[in-house]
Order: structure tokens, then sequence, then C-alpha cells
């Protein structure tokens, strides 16, 4: 775990975070002075936790791919059959 894949890890949680956030706020049921503040930042930084420990577990892809350099692919030669024919 690098600092590439922390700063993954930290936008990532943030996003859900907001996103928590506005499907907890956002309902319309209720009004921003309605809102139980001390519930709502509760449930949003638990799925902070929940997303960073996702990615440690898991992993990121975004990261995951950036160690893949184009030195190291190597073509493939891809050969189609056509009607027992082979087709380059």
């Amino acid at each position: 775990m690098n600092k590439q894949f922390w700063i993954s890890a930290i936008k990532r949680a943030i996003h859900t975070m907001a996103q928590v956030a506005l499907g907890f706020i956002g309902t319309g049921l209720v009004g921003i002075a309605d809102v139980d503040w001390k519930h709502m930042l509760s449930v949003v930084f638990m799925a902070c936790l929940v997303s960073i420990l996702k990615s440690i577990v898991i992993g990121m892809p975004e990261v995951n791919n950036a160690y893949i350099k184009e030195d190291n692919v190597e073509e493939v030669e891809v050969v189609e059959e056509n009607n027992g024919e082979e087709i380059k």
C-alpha cells in the first residue's frame, strides 16, 4: 500500500461519505433543521470506515492497473476459424 493507494482510498471514502449524507438528508421528508445530525454523522463515518476497509481487503482497480506497463504487455496473435479455414 503506497501513497497512490491511500490517496485513491481517501477519495473513494469521501465520495462514499457524500453519497450517504445526500441520501440521508435528501429524502425530502425532513427539513434541514429536522435532521438528526448526530445520527447522520455516525452513519456517514461508518460508511467511510467500511469504504476504507473494503479498499484494503479487495483493492482498487485504478491503483492495481497503475502497475501494468506497456513494456510488459505481449502482443497476442488472434486467429479466427471460418468453416475450417484459418483467417489471420
